[in-house]
C-alpha cells in the first residue's frame, strides 16, 4: 500500500535523495522543498504546489502531475518517462 501524503503542508521541507516512489502527495503544499535526486517515480502529485521547488536529478518516470503548480520549479538533470502534465502551472519552470 502507498504511503499517503494527501493535503499536508510540507513547505521548505528537505527530501534531498528520498525514496518517494509512489507515494500520494495528492493536494499537499510542496512549495520551496528540496526533491534533488529524490525517487518519486510513480508518485501521485496531482493537485500539488511545487513551486520554487528543487526537483534537479530527481527520478519522475511515472509520476502524475495533474492540475499542478510548477511554477519557478527547477527539473534540471530530472529523468522522465511517462510525464503527465495536464493543466499544469509551468510559469518559468526550469527543465
Amino acid at each position: 500500500m502507498p504511503l499517503n501524503l494527501k493535503e499536508l503542508d510540507l513547505r521548505k521541507f528537505n527530501f534531498y535523495r528520498a525514496n518517494l516512489s509512489e507515494v500520494d502527495f495528492e493536494g499537499t503544499n510542496l512549495e520551496r522543498v528540496n526533491l534533488r535526486e529524490a525517487d518519486l517515480r510513480n508518485a501521485n502529485l496531482t493537485k500539488v504546489n511545487l513551486s520554487y521547488a528543487n526537483l534537479r536529478y530527481a527520478d519522475l518516470r511515472g509520476a502524475t502531475f495533474n492540475g499542478a503548480n510548477l511554477e519557478f520549479a527547477n527539473f534540471k538533470g530530472a529523468k522522465f518517462f511517462i510525464f503527465d502534465l495536464i493543466d499544469v502551472a509551468l510559469l518559468s519552470a526550469e527543465f
